[in-house]
């Protein structure tokens, strides 16, 4: 690690008024925006190098004088010295006797106004310093700003400012520290305080692309521009507009929505005639979600940590685990969840860790996803099927006396996560699974839907960890299911391969018989995956339905 920058009392002090003057002079106010800026010091405009270079050149301006780059003692090193005390002269520039410096590697535009800085004091004599800016362009030298110097001046360094246009056409500048007359003067810090820039830019904030929200949800978006203001948001769903706000933080409220698809863009406007686009979010509007066990999907893991019930049952801590330090894994399209492992033999997990091992701390291990979007104001489903559930459960312990529960769960969370709304289903070997919230309309907080399985840690080698059982989920079924008919005389025999569906028919048109009107089939012989119809109407369609 490096060592903390060390700065001197001097160093300190020449910030500070550095500060001052940016938020005490240089800040603009804008359309009720405060714009930003930065000071930018000349090449060597600190005089760090202590000595003559390309950068700042003596100026022959006529009489003697002494003109001197002190090694140290400056503001809060090197600095510039004009001794004026022996007789006439003129001063230093920077640029050189030809080149100037560049506008455009100060930041700076010909024709736009500008706030110059320079640290100063006497070193000797009465008469204070000051500062000559020249425009220079193609052609050479356009025109200056005559001698700009302050009323008074001190023995002690300080800020002074400056202000001047450079001039149309100008390429560069040069910077001419003047001599005082008859006087000793110091220099440093020569630099211009330049507005940061930034081009006008638009985005929506919420609801994020691709999130599911409700009928009435709210659009928020971020927009600006320096130098200038932002004047106007207009939010758009695909051409049409919505409506606008003036205001940061700009929003939109949309009520009654259509359900399905929909193009949401905002359009950004400032005090300089500019506009700009946002890049588009789709969301999609809807009453009501169905979410499976679906491998595809970012599942996460978290672990809570609790005192066993004997010891209290306390929160200890919780943190973001991996899936598989969960014994949370996928095989296909089928999850397995176990008893937690921890692989720290230390007294906190563990009493023992021989055969059986006692846990000494009860572990809450969710695997979940988080959707993208956070489903506000909607009824969440969650379903799938619990293919087996052979964990030794609470009520029916192991012989170290630990047991373990898994539920399904959805969970709609506090933006800080400090609280949560939580609906959970017991998971009941071979049978299907389905857990339901209503959401609450906010789109800051977070929505959740996963496992969550409880019970005390093991230790990973315990032999007879593997007798403590699992819980495999998957999706309701993992492939639509073959429907056979075969006839014999006006005897229908249907046979199907997932014993979870049921044979359903309706006898209205095809066209209408899709959308309702089915109903679990009452005549016949149905018998696991088998049904012998033999039915009254030769008109009757059929179909298999999942419960």
């Amino acid at each position: 690690m490096k060592a903390p920058k060390q700065t001197t009392q001097n160093q300190n002090t020449r910030m500070d008024r550095i500060k001052k003057i940016i938020t005490g002079l240089a800040l603009a106010v804008i359309a009720g925006t405060v714009q930003a800026q930065t000071t930018n010091l000349f090449p060597n405009g600190d005089f760090s190098n202590g000595g003559p270079t390309a950068d700042w050149v003596e100026n022959f301006g006529g009489g003697s004088y002494v003109y001197t780059y002190p090694a140290s003692g400056g503001n809060p090193g090197s600095y510039g010295v004009i001794d004026n005390t022996g007789g006439g002269g003129y001063g230093i520039w920077v640029g050189g006797n030809v080149t100037p410096i560049s506008l455009g590697s100060m930041g700076l535009t010909a024709g736009s106004p500008y706030t110059f800085v320079m640290d100063m004091k006497i070193l000797a004599g009465s008469s204070i310093g000051g500062l000559k800016i020249e425009s220079w362009g193609s052609t050479g030298y356009i025109s200056d700003s005559g001698d700009m110097r302050p009323v008074s001046g001190t023995g002690s360094w300080v800020t002074y400012t400056f202000s001047y246009t450079p001039a149309l056409g100008a390429l560069g500048l040069k910077i001419v520290p003047l001599w005082g007359p008859n006087s000793s003067v110091a220099y440093d810090n020569i630099g211009v305080i330049v507005p940061v820039t930034s081009p006008l830019t638009a985005s929506i904030t919420l609801p994020i692309n691709s999130a599911t929200v409700a009928p009435d949800f709210v659009i928020n978006a971020s927009a600006s521009v320096l130098p200038g203001s932002v004047t106007n948001v207009y939010f758009y769903d695909g051409a049409t507009l919505l409506g606008n706000s003036d205001t940061s933080p700009y929003s939109f409220n949309v009520t009654g929505a259509s359900l399905g698809a929909h193009v949401l863009k905002v359009v950004a406007k400032d005090d300089n005639g500019g506009s700009v686009t946002s890049s588009v979010v789709n969301v999609t509007v809807a009453t009501s979600t169905t979410v499976y066990v679906d491998p595809s999907k970012t599942w996460q893991g978290y672990m809570n940590v609790f005192a066993l019930p004997q010891d209290g049952g306390g929160y200890m801590f919780g943190s973001a685990w991996g899936t598989a330090d969960l014994r949370a894994s996928f095989s296909g399209s089928t999850l397995t969840l176990a008893p937690n492992i921890i692989g720290d033999s230390s007294s906190y997990w563990y009493v023992t860790t021989n055969s059986p091992s006692v846990g000494n701390k009860s572990c809450d291990a969710s695997m979940y996803v988080q959707p993208v979007g956070s489903l506000p104001g909607q009824t969440l489903t969650f379903t799938g099927k619990c293919n087996a559930n052979t964990l030794v459960g609470t009520a029916i312990t192991n012989p170290a006396g630990n047991g373990w529960t898994c539920v399904a769960f959805i969970k709609d969370l506090a933006p800080d996560y400090s609280s949560s709304v939580v609906s959970t289903v017991t998971l009941t070997n071979g049978q299907v699974f389905s857990v339901s919230l209503n959401t609450i309309n906010d789109q800051t907080r977070h929505v959740q839907y996963g496992f969550e399985t409880v019970g005390p840690c093991v230790w990973a080698t315990d032999p007879v960890l593997a007798s403590y059982g699992n819980v495999q989920v998957g999706p309701l079924v993992t492939a639509p299911p073959v429907l056979n008919v075969s006839k014999s005389g006006n005897v229908l025999t249907f046979t199907w391969s997932d014993a979870t569906y049921h044979l359903q028919s309706q006898t209205n048109s095809l066209s209408a018989g899709l959308k309702s009107n089915w109903s679990d089939y009452p005549g016949g012989t149905v018998s696991g995956v088998t049904a012998t119809i033999n039915p009254a109407n030769p008109t009757v369609y059929y179909r298999l339905k999942n419960p």
